[in-house]
């Protein structure tokens, strides 16, 4: 493909800028494999079908992803073999449960390199619209957009689920303004992988539909059969065992249908809407490239071209159902974000009459406010956080062996090795509750699997599940003693996911931690805007003031011996 003129050169420079924002601090919080939620069930289901367990029983998600990964991960592993870095299956599994770190990069960057792929597909559906220099706009504006560039850093499915939309968007509108059905032969399968990827995809379907009723020329009939017959065969390629597994998957499905409809936790956020505009767009896109979104909608549906029809119905089809259930992640709202990119960048192309130096000036200007949110959240992930700090003061202080209890949850805990006593009763306990503990099992039988120094770790949690023996509710500091709790490592954060017993709050009260890890002073901790439903302990907003990532963690000396 050709690229006129200096557009070509502000699409380089605007991958290079997007590359750099979303490798930089990659490998944030590893080897700890909690810092950001979700990653680990994709990597551990991943390996699992590079196995050869080609069903990975669990649909919250569809599969594609899992596969794309399962193809990295294998080929990662041959490479291993030819180096000589490994010896085989046993030594690289036993590689990864001692230091998982170099999977989970991997797969995080699979998604920064599909986050910066969505530039060129956003540059693509901007010249189609408004010609090169609203194609230039569009690719700037989401280099450095910070819900983009921060979600690029996960190794999650919603910037690889947003690349195969815009990418299918792309192909669409391109059918709809010009016809030629190898366009929409190949937006037809770009919109079936995507759907395979996240299943919320399925909401730009529409944009499919107004594609085929606005394309000139063609057998609309015709064209409906071909489009939907190759989206379903695209999805079923993905995802095969939604139809090999069928009671798997609508258990899953169902489930995570419910999960939306009545909300992640018992936080209220009001309106959907309402709270995706004030708050997600608000903050992921800054004030001014929000605005400008908005005005660019409204142009759009004035001029109302095939194209401008099928991009509309894909933000407002997407956004009206985003905005109804309950569950409102910042993360559901990034398929909408190329797109509103290129809408804003048409509109600054149409205003300046395709000047390219006004338009990259203007989009440069526009993107200020977000480009600094998105530089600060990486400066940020590249440092050690307070749960690595904690956990290497606690390896050089604490000896191996002592009783450690843990408060608040997983995603908060300093990652400290567990005992092999620990690790067997673990696994007993799951095995009582009738889960597999596949993994615990592993562990055990694994020669050479020894960890040090290791600890006898006590989770702390007001509800505990019954039967597990490694999981309390312990309110007091003498209770804990009774236990034989050696220390204690609490953590409090304005994210309810770092709550602990108000009884045993107030115990500590009355004590003086060791040490303290903070990642900001406590005024700016209590100022700063975090998505309430994510147990991802940096701000969405208001970066300013912070050290590091991570929860306040306290260590207390609970006997005296």
């Amino acid at each position: 493909m050709r690229f006129p003129g200096g557009a070509g050169w502000v699409l380089g420079g605007a991958l290079l800028l997007g590359l750099v924002l979303r490798l930089w601090g990659l490998d944030f919080g590893l080897p700890h494999t909690a810092t950001r939620p979700d990653e680990s069930f994709l990597v551990h289901r991943a390996l699992t079908i590079a196995g050869g367990q080609w069903n990975p029983h669990f649909f919250n998600y569809p599969t594609l992803h899992l596969y794309l990964l399962a193809a990295v991960y294998g080929f990662y592993y041959l490479i291993c073999l030819l180096l000589g870095t490994t010896a085989g299956t046993q030594d690289f599994l036993l590689q990864f449960l001692l230091d998982p770190s170099d999977l989970y990069l991997l797969g995080r960057s699979v998604t920064a390199l599909m986050g910066t792929a969505t530039l060129f597909c956003c540059w693509h559906l901007g010249r189609t619209l408004g010609g090169s220099a609203a194609a230039a706009a569009a690719a700037i504006l989401l280099a450095s957009t910070f819900l983009h560039v921060r979600d690029s850093h996960f190794l999650t499915v919603d910037v690889p689920a947003a690349f195969w939309v815009t990418a299918s968007l792309a192909a669409l509108v391109e059918y709809a303004c010009h016809g030629g059905r190898r366009s929409l032969i190949l937006g037809a399968i770009l919109a079936g992988l995507a759907i395979s990827t996240k299943y919320n995809a399925a909401l730009f379907l529409p944009a499919m539909l107004v594609a085929i009723w606005t394309s000139p020329g063609g057998d609309r009939r015709r064209d409906l059969t071909l489009a939907f017959g190759l989206t379903a065969a695209a999805f079923f390629c993905g995802s095969p065992f939604i139809a090999l597994d069928p009671g798997a998957f609508w258990r899953d499905f169902l489930f995570e249908w419910q999960h939306f409809g009545r909300g992640h936790t018992q936080q209220e956020l009001g309106i959907g809407w309402f709270y995706h505009l004030s708050f997600t767009l608000r903050h992921g896109l800054g004030l001014p490239l929000m605005i400008g979104a908005i005005a660019a909608l409204v142009w759009l549906a004035i001029r109302r071209l095939p194209g401008d029809l099928v991009l509309l119905t894909a933000v407002f089809g997407y956004f009206t159902v985003a905005g109804a259930g309950e569950s409102l992640f910042v993360r559901y709202a990034i398929p909408l974000v190329p797109l509103l990119c290129v809408a804003t960048g048409v509109a600054l192309a149409r205003l300046t009459e395709g000047r390219l130096v006004i338009v990259v000036t203007a989009s440069l200007m526009m993107t200020v406010p977000t480009a600094i949110a998105a530089v600060t959240h990486d400066r940020l992930l590249a440092r050690e956080d307070t749960r690595e700090l904690a956990r290497q003061w606690i390896e050089r202080q604490i000896p191996s062996g002592a009783r450690i209890a843990l408060t608040g949850s997983s995603y908060g805990h300093p990652l400290l090795h567990p005992t092999r006593s620990w690790v067997q009763q673990r696994w007993e306990d799951v095995r009582r509750l009738g889960e597999p503990g596949r993994r615990l099992k592993f562990a055990l039988d694994l020669p050479g699997y020894t960890l040090a120094p290791a600890y006898d770790l006590v989770e702390l949690q007001v509800q505990p599940k019954p039967g597990m023996r490694s999981v309390r509710d312990i309110s007091s500091v003498e209770a804990l003693r009774t236990q034989g709790v050696d220390w204690l490592v609490t953590q409090s954060h304005p994210l309810p996911y770092a709550a602990m017993s108000p009884s045993l709050a107030g115990d500590l009260a009355t004590l003086q931690p060791i040490v303290e890890f903070s990642p900001a002073a406590a005024h700016v901790l209590e100022m700063a805007s975090f998505d309430p439903l994510d147990a991802y302990f940096l701000p969405y907003s208001g970066h300013g003031g912070f050290l590091r990532a991570g929860p306040v963690l306290r260590i207390y000396r609970i006997t005296t011996d």
